[in-house]
């Protein structure tokens, strides 16, 4: 059975993670189709009838017998990942309220460890709706501005943390990527002492540095896909850290050649985007 975008966000963290693999694999298969007119669609190896395994998804046309193997990873710090799914909600509940007159499109990184209750949330919220005038909107395309102080001084709920300086509000940091549309979305989720660089080290880790050596699971997951003759193979890397493409595409591009073997084609995708960038081959 094809799988449809995710319909809510009120769901658990197991399937809000699995909603997020489910949009991120749409976002490639609509590039797919759109270049080959394909009519592809998601279906979970478990259930197909073409290919069983335990890859993410495959990608079925059903007006003919082409298929392609699908693995899906996270680019995120995995110390960090329940505090994701906390802030997603803070963010989708902000995007869920936003005016007509919000414009743009707003990606948030968020201080790891950000837990408030759902009356504590409304306060905030609001903050940062005040705020979109001041602090938002004069914001050029690829500038950020840290809301931490301005929520701050809106609601003592907001949190302090101690830095050498003492004590400061948590920072907030909002990137606008667009003047056009209307988007409030969470971008990534660091603990408070990640630089970016060491932040982008360790999510790479994730992925791509086997435990005790070996390969990573997904070599071994499209291994196994490739002995079902698929017409290809996709690795889609969910890039929540926001890694700069002149640093991963050679990055990706230096891995094992007995890795690259395994997979035809490598994107990734980020959150808030329609689009999937081909970084390999």
């Amino acid at each position: 059975m094809a799988l449809n975008p995710r319909q809510s966000v009120s769901k658990t963290k197991r399937t809000a993670a699995d909603d997020r693999e489910v949009d991120v694999a749409n976002v490639y298969l609509k590039r797919e189709n759109k270049a080959t007119g394909k009519s592809y669609a998601l279906v979970r190896p478990g259930t197909s009838t073409r290919a069983v395994g335990t890859w993410d998804f495959n990608g079925e046309d059903p007006n003919n017998a082409d298929w392609m193997a699908i693995e899906i990873k996270a680019l995120m710090e995995q110390a960090f990942e329940s505090q994701y799914w906390d802030s997603e909600l803070l963010c989708n509940s902000i995007q869920s309220q936003l005016p007509s007159s919000f414009t743009g499109e707003f990606f948030v990184v968020s201080p790891s460890g950000l837990k408030l209750s759902n009356a504590d949330r409304k306060e905030v919220i609001q903050a940062v709706l005040d705020s979109y005038p001041t602090h938002l909107a004069p914001l050029s395309v690829e500038d950020q501005v840290d809301l931490g102080p301005y929520i701050h001084g809106k609601t003592s709920k907001w949190p302090i943390e101690n830095n050498a300086s003492g004590p400061a509000p948590v920072p907030w940091l909002v990137f606008k990527g667009s003047n056009t549309g209307q988007r409030f979305e969470l971008g990534a989720s660091l603990g408070p002492a990640s630089s970016t660089q060491a932040t982008w080290k360790k999510s790479l880790d994730q992925v791509f540095t086997p435990k005790a050596g070996g390969e990573p699971k997904w070599v071994k997951q499209l291994r196994s896909a490739g002995s079902h003759n698929p017409v290809k193979r996709v690795l889609l890397l969910d890039d929540r850290v926001f890694i700069l493409e002149q640093t991963l595409r050679p990055f990706v591009r230096s891995l094992p050649a007995g890795w690259l073997s395994e997979v035809d084609e490598i994107f990734v995708v980020r959150p808030g985007s329609d689009a999937a960038a081909q970084i390999y081959p």
